[in-house]
């Protein structure tokens, strides 16, 4: 019984960062211009920055959300997600010191989106749990199942 309820865990657990990743990804992507102002909110990079991050960034989260939805490059995906869910929850924190009251852009690019408070770390904080049991169990599959 518990050989195979790993890999259903796994399964699910990707599937569900790889589309939640692959979900925040599509306003971000239709909407740069609008990302852009979500970036430039945070009041953290220079300007000349914003657009190339605002158009570079959504296609990272697709691409990375889509591979590890499709067991591909597996450990990549879920390395890059790690990264940036540490970005962004650093970020989120920061953001909260400095009293910003604005958007996370998480899942929206609206001024009424989820909102930069520790109820949204917290959030990104499970997020990160899931992301660390990927990798965790990632890293103990044999080489061929983990690509």
């Amino acid at each position: 019984m518990r050989r195979r309820t790993f890999p259903v865990l796994l399964t699910i657990s990707r599937w569900t960062l790889g589309g939640i990743f692959v979900f925040a990804s599509l306003d971000k992507i239709w909407m740069p211009h609008k990302f852009a102002l979500v970036i430039y909110n945070y009041r953290i990079l220079p300007l000349f920055l914003l657009y190339p991050i605002a158009n570079l960034l959504p296609y990272v989260e697709f691409l990375a959300g889509g591979l590890l939805m499709g067991n591909r490059g597996t450990k990549l995906a879920n390395r890059i997600i790690l990264s940036l869910l540490l970005i962004f929850t650093l970020l989120i924190i920061i953001s909260i010191f400095r009293g910003l009251d604005i958007s996370c852009g998480c899942f929206s690019l609206d001024g009424n989106g989820l909102k930069t408070t520790w109820v949204k770390v917290m959030e990104n904080f499970g997020i990160i749990l899931l992301s660390i049991f990927i990798e965790w169990r990632v890293t103990r599959q044999p080489k061929s199942n983990s690509s």
